[in-house]
């Protein structure tokens, strides 16, 4: 049997050909990454301020607005949560959980669906955006993205 494969004989063609194919592909690759989501290089190297900052900027700002309205409702006391749309509360009901677990949490609506039983009962109110807070209240702290009012108790 022949061997077809002839050792010491290269083809020009051959080589000319690989290097085609490895040029090729760091060019798909440098469009790719040129292409991706992925931080730049400040960015990449920066702390991030909230869990969500490289996969969610709403979800940033949301959870930056319940940091700062933390400080503000003491522990042992019920709250409420209210956005300017069905999304936002129900992002910023879930997010509080997380957040405020030295408080009772009362939703004001879930999964879009308005519970306003349980949150008219909840003496402090936080509301994100420019709205003022179904069932009023007395403002306590006002910060960029919303409010932190309490009830009479």
């Amino acid at each position: 049997m022949q061997n077809p494969i002839q050792p010491g004989r290269s083809s020009i063609g051959a080589g000319l050909r690989d290097w085609i194919w490895v040029i090729g592909a760091a060019m798909v690759l440098a469009a790719g990454l040129h292409c991706s989501r992925l931080p730049s290089i400040a960015t990449a190297f920066r702390v991030p301020a909230t869990p969500l900052d490289w996969t969610s900027e709403r979800g940033a700002r949301l959870w930056a607005f319940l940091t700062q309205a933390r400080d503000v409702v003491p522990p042992g006391v019920s709250y409420t949560v209210q956005g300017q749309n069905p999304d936002d509360e129900m992002n910023l009901y879930m997010f509080s959980l997380g957040l405020f677990f030295k408080q009772e949490a009362l939703p004001s609506s879930y999964f879009g669906v308005a519970t306003p039983g349980p949150g008219c009962r909840a003496r402090f109110v936080l509301v994100y955006g420019a709205a003022f807070p179904r069932g009023g209240g007395r403002l306590i702290r006002k910060f960029g993205e919303g409010a932190v009012y309490e009830r009479a108790a």
